[in-house]
C-alpha cells in the first residue's frame, strides 16, 4: 500500500457518484484497483441509489469496498442494517464500518 494512489471520483449534480467518471477510473487503473471508499448516507445527505452497481463496479475490476458509517445516525427511522447495505450478501459489501462515536455525542 505504500505505493497507492489516491484516485478522486467526481459526484454528479445531485451529489451521488458519477457512474461515469468511476467507470472511466476503474478502466484506467484497473490493474491497481485495491479498495473504494463510500460514506452512507454522503456527506451531502445522498443515500446512494446505485451502490449495488457501485460495489459491483469495484468488485469486478478487483478492489473491495469500504463502506463508512459516519453517518449513521442520519439512518435512524429510514432503515436498519438488516436491510440497508450492510445486508453484505445482498450487495456483497467487502467492509462496513459503523461509527457511533458521533450519534452518541451530546
Amino acid at each position: 500500500m505504500i505505493f497507492s494512489q489516491v484516485v478522486v471520483v467526481e459526484n454528479d449534480d445531485e451529489g451521488n457518484i458519477d457512474i461515469e467518471d468511476l467507470s472511466t477510473k476503474i478502466e484506467k487503473h484497473r490493474d491497481n484497483v485495491a479498495a473504494f471508499m463510500v460514506t452512507y448516507p454522503s456527506t451531502f445527505g445522498v443515500f446512494e441509489e446505485k451502490i449495488v452497481e457501485i460495489c459491483g463496479m469495484v468488485h469486478e475490476a478487483g478492489g473491495q469496498v469500504y463502506m463508512d458509517g459516519a453517518n449513521m445516525n442520519a439512518q435512524v427511522g429510514l432503515t436498519s442494517p438488516g436491510v440497508s447495505f450492510f445486508a453484505v450478501p445482498i450487495i456483497k459489501v467487502s467492509s462496513p464500518s459503523r461509527n457511533l462515536h458521533a450519534p452518541l455525542n451530546l
